[in-house]
């Protein structure tokens, strides 16, 4: 099974909540065929980023836990030990590219931080315990990752992947669950509808039926909140 397909594969489970591909004795490979910032300007294109591989192997950890006979996922230990290490990383990976004075990105990168941090928490969301940071942690999530894919798409010509479209279908029903929660104002909430309404419209050329469906799910589900704002917003986009 080559490098490149269970990237992509460990990168996708993550979306489904299946169990993920990438066993512990495979992460050193991971990492040893990935590439730094500094390599930037000759990049293979199915070579992938250091920051990428950093976070599909996080991901897998947490999604292997998630996955484990024993559940060990509804303790502070086991969520305070993921955030530790999430946040290890966010530190090492922001001194590095402060002190490589490069100004790209690779644009993946935040998205991924931002999908695990709300992966992680959306474990603990029906905990009583943990309810009100993880709802705050998912509806900052949510926002941040739609608003990245709409600077993306406003100004990149890309054709639209599935996993795109899946986490832009997710963090619209997050959104909607955030305003119903109370954790997203209504205006908040327009915001991160309009965006994930317009890159569905993107998709539609491509993936038919299943962004068309999608959108007017969302679309419904946003009406019967009964929000007036809301309403002309669906309105315009529809």
């Amino acid at each position: 099974m080559s490098f490149g397909y269970k990237l992509n594969r460990s990168y996708s489970v993550g979306l489904t909540g299946a169990s993920p591909l990438l066993k512990p004795d495979e992460f050193v490979d991971m990492l040893a065929n990935s590439q730094t910032s500094s390599q930037m300007d000759d990049v293979d294109p199915v070579q992938p980023r250091q920051a990428v591989v950093d976070l599909t192997v996080l991901t897998n950890r947490l999604l292997m836990d998630l996955h484990a006979p024993d559940l060990p996922c509804l303790t502070s230990t086991w969520l305070l030990a993921h955030e530790e290490s999430w946040d290890r990383w966010l530190r090492g990976w922001t001194v590095f590219e402060n002190s490589s004075r490069r100004n790209r990105i690779d644009p993946f990168a935040g998205i991924l931080w931002s999908w695990g941090r709300m992966l992680m928490r959306s474990a603990t969301l029906d905990d009583g315990r943990y309810a009100m940071t993880s709802i705050a942690i998912m509806a900052r999530s949510a926002t941040q990752i739609l608003a990245r894919y709409h600077d993306w798409y406003s100004t990149e010509n890309y054709n639209l992947a599935w996993q795109h479209l899946q986490h832009i279908v997710t963090c619209a029903h997050v959104t909607l669950f955030c305003h119903i929660r109370q954790e997203l104002l209504a205006k908040e909430t327009e915001v991160n509808l309009a965006s994930a309404l317009w890159i569905l419209g993107l998709a539609e050329p491509r993936w038919t039926s299943f962004a068309k469906v999608s959108k007017e799910r969302i679309q419904a589900i946003a009406l019967a909140l009964g929000t007036s704002s809301l309403k002309t917003l669906l309105k315009i986009q529809a």
